[in-house]
């Protein structure tokens, strides 16, 4: 084994397979803390523009800020099994975490279409995201479920 990859099957820990490219798990880290950090300064505009429209009660937004923190907190979970090397989850925590990766992935396949639309990322970021960010959820899935 040298770094990430096996060098009799030509791919990382990352893949389901064979591959045109592979991702270390220091790239799914950096992925994970982009996200991260795109949730640092997000989250808070969308609780402020929801209190602006008045159309939601204290409750629920309540109810969002607390999502909103789980989603961070199982994100960072994450995190802290690939940065920590952790070899086993609770099966209920791997679930969640899971969970989570999924939630986003399909985020990211829904929404970077419209920030290409407005320029806010290119096709080929947006693809890169979106291929590392499936590449961790196949890696959690193998590791952890």
């Amino acid at each position: 084994m040298q770094g990430n990859y096996t060098t009799t099957e030509q791919h990382c820990r990352g893949c389901m397979g064979l591959c045109g490219r592979c991702y270390t798990e220091q790239e799914f880290l950096q992925c994970i803390r982009r996200e991260l950090l795109k949730r640092f300064t997000t989250y808070p505009k969308i609780i402020t523009k929801k209190i602006k429209q008045g159309q939601h009660t204290p409750e629920q937004i309540q109810s969002l800020v607390l999502a909103q923190e789980a989603q961070n907190e199982c994100l960072q979970g994450v995190h802290r099994c690939i940065e920590s090397n952790i070899k086993s989850l609770d099966p209920a925590t791997a679930e969640e975490y899971y969970k989570e990766l999924l939630r986003e992935q399909k985020m990211r396949k829904t929404y970077y279409p419209r920030l290409i639309y407005f320029k806010r990322i290119t096709p080929e970021v947006a693809e890169q995201e979106t291929a590392v960010w499936s590449a961790l959820v196949d890696w959690f899935f193998k590791m952890y479920i």
